[in-house]
């Protein structure tokens, strides 16, 4: 997989420090479990739909043992015609079960080198994710930064939507297609959520819809909208429920809602 993974050259480079154990993910956690008990850390480079594959050497020959390890997890989210079997839309819903977690999911390029900082710098288990392809582009210069989260306003806000991710492209332009004052909120570090922080950007809000690329059930959209709802705001989630089927990335984003179009129309009509 050292291709698949990108990490190819970092095998020229590096063969000592380089360990290709196969399309094994179960036995590279509790490898990698291993060697962090031996005073190293590693970084386990994996697509996030076969991440879901090692949850349990994750969480218990890991997590549970107070070892440490960096996951790279490639493919995270829809992946276009690779098909319903590579999506990864499953792994931040397994990581939120992992006590203390550390998760970030970067929107561009240039936020994934701090970001590996942080996560190398994490005690338990931390995980990066990215995309398969490259950015989806929006005016990121239009966005203010409070506290590590990052929002715009488009008008004066009524109503908010928070995502992370490449999303934020999508929820960026459903803010301006809805009609109606919206404040966009981006998540970066995505577990744990920073609740207070986003409780201060949209406590002032009518609605607050939460656009998840992955699924509901123990997503981050899940958790922070209950958090929300118990300090009194109307939150809802759009997120995916079932398996996402085949087609591009534009289509299956359309037809779990969350295009720029739907997630418009949600905003409009709320």
């Amino acid at each position: 997989m050292a291709e698949g993974t990108g990490l190819d050259r970092f095998r020229t480079m590096y063969p000592d420090r380089f360990f290709d154990v196969g399309i094994a993910e179960e036995h590279a956690a509790t490898f990698c479990g291993g060697l962090s008990s031996g005073g190293m850390l590693p970084v386990f480079a994996v697509y996030s739909t076969f991440m879901q594959r090692c949850f349990d050497q994750l969480l218990m020959d890991v997590a549970l043992q107070g070892q440490s390890i960096v996951l790279g997890i490639d493919r995270a989210g829809l992946v276009g015609d690779d098909g319903p079997t590579h999506h990864g839309v499953f792994d931040v819903s397994l990581l939120s079960g992992i006590p203390d977690a550390l998760v970030f999911s970067p929107a561009f390029i240039d936020e994934l080198k701090p970001c590996l900082e942080k996560c190398i710098a994490h005690k338990g288990v931390s995980a990066l994710r990215y995309p398969r392809g490259g950015e989806w582009q929006y005016d990121k210069a239009s966005y203010s930064e409070k506290n590590g989260v990052y929002y715009a306003d488009y008008g004066t806000p009524e109503v908010c939507i928070i995502t992370y991710g490449r999303l934020t492209a999508e929820c960026d332009k459903a803010a301006r297609l809805c009609g109606r004052g919206v404040r966009v909120i981006r998540l970066l570090r995505i577990l744990p959520p920073d609740t207070d922080t986003v409780y201060s950007l949209s406590k002032d809000m009518k609605y607050v819809l939460f656009a998840e690329e992955g699924i509901r059930n123990g997503g981050v959209g899940e958790k922070l909208t209950a958090s929300l709802r118990k300090r009194g705001i109307n939150a809802d989630v759009a997120a995916i429920d079932g398996f996402a089927p085949h087609g591009t990335n534009a289509d299956v984003l359309d037809t779990v809602g969350l295009s720029a179009k739907k997630l418009a129309e949600v905003l409009k009509n709320a």
